[in-house]
């Protein structure tokens, strides 16, 4: 009888651990919510922001000083992004559609293509209609400073500040997205 209840309880706590699996991918794949986070590569909020370098489409080299130097500009979003990724596709939609609100916060965002040829990344960017920068990596240097450098994950959305500090780093965008994206600069 006391084999029993102790198989009983191992039953119990595996069941109980299954449950709390499946709630944490359950929060986690919830589209109404953005997917906070502390960190992306090298990017940690609260922090400086890591050096950003990058060509726009007119050959012309973008840097975080040069996007931050307009004294209208509250704080600039980088949002990473690559032409197979269907999360990055809806985020980018969502920055469209919410452009003028973006643009009356002071906040600047630019799109980043994530190691595709630049002719693959203006041709997306063009059919989605995006009216952002458009940042290319040429030489891969910012792999490791912005995403991880074994697994990187997209989407990611890093919100600079002002004060070239890291004031959010968000994952996979929910409803609640340029919210939060705002809300990040607020509390600078």
């Amino acid at each position: 009888m006391s084999s029993f209840g102790w198989r009983e309880s191992v039953w119990s706590v595996i069941g109980l651990g299954l449950v709390l699996v499946s709630a944490t991918a359950v929060v986690r794949t919830n589209p109404g919510s953005t997917l906070s986070m502390d960190s992306s590569g090298r990017a940690i909020v609260g922090e400086p922001a890591p050096w950003f370098s990058g060509w726009d489409r007119d050959n012309q080299v973008v840097t975080l000083e040069k996007l931050l130097a307009d004294p209208e500009t509250r704080g600039v979003t980088l949002t990473f992004f690559a032409t197979w990724c269907a999360p990055c596709k809806r985020g980018l939609k969502m920055l469209k559609d919410f452009q003028k609100r973006l643009e009356e916060a002071g906040i600047r965002v630019v799109v980043v293509d994530f190691g595709e040829a630049e002719a693959k990344a203006t041709a997306y960017v063009d059919a989605l209609g995006l009216p952002f920068t458009l940042v290319t990596d040429r030489h891969g240097r910012m792999r490791g400073v912005y995403l991880e450098v074994e697994r990187p994950e997209l989407p990611r959305t890093v919100v600079v500040g002002r004060d070239g500090r890291i004031a959010a780093v968000f994952g996979e965008e929910g409803a609640d997205y340029i919210d939060r994206i705002v809300a990040s600069l607020d509390r600078k």
